[in-house]
């Protein structure tokens, strides 16, 4: 089994005098393929949080996902934050919690 982790996971690992097994994505459609999974884990993981300190922790992995992700397709989180902000003016959020039956 294969899933993304965090940059700086290899060398804790290989301190903590274990062996690190592990590759680089081989390219950019694979980079991306492996933050889509990891961003479902992560969402996940934020819906089961258990405590405000559990979610909060379980909000930074999403967003550190999230930014990557923006940034692998040459976005910035302000160009992303400004278009969330435009879409939220015409069309609202989704805080009401509004289902549509389709």
């Amino acid at each position: 089994m294969e899933k993304l982790v965090r940059d700086f996971i290899p060398a804790i690992i290989h301190e903590s005098g274990r062996t690190a097994n592990y590759r680089v994505a081989s390219s950019r459609d694979e980079l991306i393929k492996f933050l889509t999974m990891k961003l479902g884990e992560e969402s996940l993981e934020l819906v089961q949080a258990e405590d405000h300190d559990q979610s909060l922790e379980e909000a930074g992995d999403l967003y550190e996902v999230v930014t990557t992700l923006l940034r692998v397709h040459g976005i910035t989180i302000e160009e992303a934050k400004d278009q969330a902000n435009k879409k939220f003016l015409k069309r609202g959020g989704f805080l009401s919690g509004y289902i549509l039956h389709t």
